[in-house]
Order: C-alpha cells, then sequence, then structure tokens
C-alpha cells in the first residue's frame, strides 16, 4: 500500500524480504487472517507506518529465523502471531514479530485455523476472561455474535457457564445458536433494548460487549443492570451523561493493539498466552475457529473490501503461502 489511504491503495508488489534485530523472529506466512482493523487502519494510515505499507495483523507460518535475545521459539516453529499495528504485516511473504510475543502451534492445529484465531479470539478472550471475568448463571449480550469475535465471545461466555443473548440478522440466527447462544435476538425486526429487558424482567444483563460502537454503544448502557460490566471494543462512548452513582457499571476499554502501543511488556506476554490458550481450546474441540471462507492471496483486497461491508460472518483467511 502506497502513501494513499483506503482499500483503493491497495494493490500487489514486491518488497525486500525483511531482516530481524535483537528480540525478534522472521515468520514465513503461510495464512493470514483478515479483520475489521485491517481496512480501518487503511482507511486511516499511522504515523509509525513504513511506506508502502503492508497491512494484515494476523499471521500463522513458520519461523525462518530468530534474533538476538529470542529463546521463546527456535528455527522452523509453527507460531501463530497477533502482530504491532504500526509495523509491517501479515499480507506478504514474510513478517516480523516480536519473539516474546508469538503462540506455538499444537501438532494438530494447521495453520488455516491459527490465523482465524489471533485477533478476534484474543479481543474476546481479554474482554470476557481477563477483564470482565466470567461468572457461572451470570448473563451477558454480546453484540453482532455472528462476527469474528461475537461468535468467539458467544463459546467462550458458554464455556464460563453464562446465559448468552446475542444480536444478528435473521439469516444468522440458527447459526449463533450453534454457538451456543440461548436467546438470539434478531435487531433487523425490532428494538434490542426492550427485547432485553423483556428477557431479563427488566434488569438487564451482567455484561455487554459492545461490538459495534456509536449509538449501539451508548445504548449498552441502557441494557446493562445496577452493578454490571460494559467492555467496548471499537471506542468508548459519550458516557457524560451517565451518572456511574447511579448505575454503579463498570466500562472496559478492549485493546490489544495498545499492548504494544503502550509498551507493555507483560500485555505483550500476555498475547503469547492468550494465544496458546485459544490454540488449546481448538485443539481439544471445545471451540470452534470460526473459519467461513479461505480465499487466495490474489483475493486479499476484495476480501477486505467485502469485510468492510459489515455482513461478513465468522472469519476469511488468505492463503499466502504452502504450509
Amino acid at each position: 500500500m502506497q502513501k494513499r489511504q483506503g482499500l483503493d491503495a491497495l494493490g500487489y508488489g514486491k518488497m525486500a524480504k525483511p531482516s530481524v534485530g535483537a528480540g525478534e523472529v522472521l515468520v514465513r506466512v503461510v495464512c493470514a487472517g483478515l479483520n475489521p482493523v485491517d481496512f480501518k487502519l487503511a482507511n486511516g494510515g499511522m504515523n509509525e507506518w513504513v511506506w508502502p505499507h503492508v497491512p494484515g495483523v494476523d499471521v500463522a507460518g513458520v519461523v525462518e529465523e530468530v534474533g538476538a535475545r529470542v529463546d521463546e521459539v527456535i528455527v522452523g516453529d509453527r507460531v501463530m502471531l497477533h502482530n504491532d499495528i504500526r509495523k509491517q504485516g501479515g499480507l506478504a511473504e514474510y513478517v516480523v514479530g516480536q519473539g516474546h510475543t508469538v503462540s506455538r502451534l499444537p501438532e494438530g492445529i494447521g495453520f488455516v485455523e491459527a490465523a482465524a484465531l489471533p485477533c478476534a479470539g484474543m479481543t474476546a478472550l481479554l474482554a470476557l476472561d481477563r477483564k470482565v471475568g466470567m461468572v457461572e448463571g451470570q448473563s451477558i449480550l454480546v453484540q453482532a455474535g455472528a462476527g469474528g469475535v461475537g461468535g468467539f465471545a458467544i463459546q467462550l461466555a458458554k464455556l464460563g457457564g453464562m446465559h448468552v443473548l446475542t444480536t444478528c440478522s435473521g439469516r444468522n440466527v440458527e447459526y449463533v445458536k450453534q454457538l451456543g447462544a440461548d436467546v438470539v435476538i434478531d435487531y433487523t425486526k425490532g428494538d434490542v433494548l426492550q427485547e432485553v429487558k423483556a428477557v431479563t424482567g427488566g434488569e438487564g444483563v451482567d455484561v455487554v460487549l459492545d461490538l459495534l460502537g456509536g449509538d449501539a454503544g451508548a445504548a449498552a448502557m441502557e441494557m446493562v443492570r445496577f452493578g454490571g460490566h460494559v467492555a467496548y471494543v471499537v471506542g468508548v462512548p459519550d458516557l457524560s451523561g451517565v451518572y456511574g452513582f447511579v448505575k454503579g457499571y463498570s466500562a472496559h476499554a478492549i485493546t490489544l493493539g495498545g499492548a504494544y502501543l503502550s509498551g507493555d511488556w507483560r500485555a505483550q506476554c500476555d498475547l503469547a498466552e492468550m494465544g496458546e490458550e485459544l490454540l488449546e481450546m481448538v485443539d481439544e474441540g471445545v471451540i470452534d475457529p470460526l473459519v467461513e471462507e479461505v480465499i487466495g492471496f490474489g483475493e486479499a483486497v476484495e476480501g477486505l473490501r467485502r469485510l468492510s461491508g459489515g455482513h461478513v460472518r465468522g472469519k476469511i483467511v488468505v492463503q499466502v503461502g504452502e504450509g
């Protein structure tokens, strides 16, 4: 991507093979997962980017080279990585990542499944496990349950013993039920707030996972019960009109990229730990990696374009190289 913004600026070309520094690993990319953050950043760019810039934060591949002071992986390891959004991404033959942020793949997990996990799966795990905490018997509303983060959140919440409500369009009702949703609200047919109130006897849910932002994010405060939690993935809305002492809520900003942007070493290491937890759950068959479509490298731009439309179910994975 040249120094122009938007998906129309994306194209294919040749770049020099990247080199590794201390603490870094060079990964030969086999598969890359597509995520909303990829097209959103393509539309806005970052001051830290080196141009031309390669998008793609989620990678699965093989370690080809390790830099000094890397002891987490060795050459030949099959790995998964959620990369620093400021760095060159995974829609390329090679990508460089930090050694302490990569997760090694179990023998039973393929590159396609692994590439679908990092951004969406880690976001759901960070929100529900690290931030909110899943309490058996409590209720949660997962907005946009048919998407990547929503699909993982439904599965994780159900594993945690929670009563799961979710929103989706009519065509995805059976899909989210199969993932574990107990109550499905078709947002195209009614008022979501009123449906949530009706299901919960007027109290609201214990947790809202807001994956939509905007008006839907603000409405989350009306859907959560007193003392509940709202976890925001796409930005915290204006809460100036919410009197916290009356509502008693807890608001959580969910960010994976912040682990890199803040320079927090522990948060970066937790990316690898969350990756390993997700890989183990997939390997044990307790969660589905949500792969809906595998496309060729030459279809990556069109895949991002479709993803930007907002109605893609599950995960799209790009086959970049050979496994």
